[in-house]
């Protein structure tokens, strides 16, 4: 019993390790492209704990001053200050009133 709880151990240690690693990799990736593409506005879709966020306001500090990124989701998961960053919070359900063939009219 002690082996196999020493094991799951040493293999939760494992997946912290490698899930860190992605969550590096991605922040690099994404700060290489916002140098390559040189965006003076953003829209992030879904700010959830800010790990994106910090990264866009990060090219924005270094590399475009007045660039500015909107970030959206449906709770304020975290407080952002930054003159480059505008949170916004936008309400999950839409009230559908009719439906054509190949629309929606949302109110």
């Amino acid at each position: 019993k002690r082996r196999i709880m020493v094991d799951i151990l040493k293999m939760q240690a494992e997946q912290a390790r490698l899930f860190r690693n992605q969550n590096r990799q991605f922040r690099e990736a994404l700060f290489s492209s916002l140098v390559h593409l040189k965006p003076k506005y953003c829209l992030e879709i879904g700010t959830h704990i800010g790990q994106s966020t910090e990264v866009f306001q990060k090219y924005f500090d270094e590399h475009q001053p007045d660039g500015v990124v909107v970030t959206v989701d449906i709770h304020k998961y975290k407080n952002i200050e930054s003159k480059n960053v505008k949170q916004l919070i936008v309400h999950p359900h839409v009230n559908i009133t009719s439906k054509t063939k190949n629309s929606l009219i949302i109110t």
